[in-house]
């Protein structure tokens, strides 16, 4: 039996971590998942006392110690551990292999995309949560890197030797249909040009799509988004609370997808996006780090890049036929390669 220990449960929430979380269990069925909403009520109250000042520490320390009293009466043969909910596994060795995954770097999110923005933030990322961060990786059996961006950050901030494996997109279910079915179930022009976003946040670059859609007024620009958005040009309309079953729709109806993220581990919404065969214009974050600027599946873009470098490749990217981004995800991101992936990580750790 294998054991997962991580925030929440898998697809509880609309984050990269819950969408891997699911996509393992699909690896090992068998899979034993210990989370925040497995604690007790006292451990719970106690727990959320910290989390507004100290994140999510005091709920992960709960959670490990719970997976410790389980541990003595169930038998796991590998345990799998999401991001700094290991940390406390470096003060208390587990005798199993533990694998502890990360799907992103603390420091980097404070390099990246937060030396701009509010101090107390940018250092309470990269020297607060940046220590829990380093505690994780620390003595562990294995420590997997979602992308090579992460596995190089996790070298230069921590000196912590990882490998890559990738996440991965569902292509069954996130598939394209028609443009024009798309749109007309969804209820959205068929004539214009349509530019899809996945976040307003200033982390995932919603400035850059703002200013976007101001140089393009003739441009629908269509903004899924959890976070509140007070202004919007008379161009842009944003959809909040949209399930999962209709992000395949949403993809399928665009033109293509502007993806400016300051920072992203793996960049899971532009992969699914291009699933559903959309190209995309992104940052070099993530999947996508140390990539050349023109690719079959749409442009990479430096952190540096301007709002003219981002506006000319809209122009490229719109009038460019040739690009059929699905065939990239099915060459390298599939569930089938993920599955692969970690079964042969386990039976490598229980050699």
């Amino acid at each position: 039996m294998k054991a997962l220990i991580t925030p929440f449960r898998p697809l509880s929430t609309k984050g990269g971590i819950e969408t891997f979380s699911y996509y393992l269990t699909r690896a090992f069925p068998d899979l034993s998942i210990i989370t925040n909403g497995d604690l007790s009520p006292r451990d719970k109250l106690l727990a959320s006392f910290g989390q507004k000042t100290l994140n999510l520490i005091p709920y992960s320390f709960f959670v490990d110690n719970l997976f410790l009293k389980r541990s003595h009466k169930e038998n796991f043969e590998v345990v799998f551990i999401n991001g700094y909910y290991g940390w406390f596994f470096t003060l208390k060795k587990l005798k199993v292999p533990t694998v502890v995954i990360f799907h992103g770097c603390n420091i980097g999110v404070a390099e990246y995309a937060l030396k701009d923005y509010k101090k107390i933030i940018y250092c309470y990322h990269k020297y607060y949560l940046g220590l829990f961060d380093y505690l994780s990786a620390k003595g562990k059996t294995v420590v997997v890197s979602v992308s090579s961006m992460v596995q190089y950050l996790l070298k230069k901030h921590y000196g912590i030797d990882s490998i890559v494996i990738p996440n991965c997109v569902d292509i069954e279910y996130f598939k394209p249909s028609t443009k024009e079915s798309a749109r007309e179930l969804l209820n959205l022009p068929i004539d214009k040009e349509i530019v899809l976003s996945v976040s307003a946040s200033y982390r995932k670059g919603f400035n850059v799509v703002l200013e976007l859609a101001k140089r393009k007024p003739n441009s629908l620009f269509i903004v899924i988004s959890q976070s509140k958005i007070n202004i919007t040009p008379k161009n842009m309309l944003v959809f909040s609370d949209v399930p999962d079953t209709q992000m395949p729709l949403f993809y399928s109806a665009a033109d293509y997808l502007v993806f400016p993220s300051r920072y992203e581990g793996f960049s899971i919404a532009a992969l699914e996006a291009m699933a559903c065969d959309l190209p995309i214009i992104t940052s070099d974050m993530g999947a996508f780090y140390g990539m050349d600027y023109s690719q079959p599946f749409g442009r990479v873009l430096p952190l540096s890049a301007t709002i003219e470098e981002y506006e000319k490749a809209t122009v490229e990217v719109f009038n460019d036929r040739s690009l059929h981004p699905r065939s990239f995800v099915q060459q390298n991101f599939t569930l089938d390669i993920f599955i692969k992936n970690y079964r042969n990580l386990v039976r490598s750790v229980l050699l």
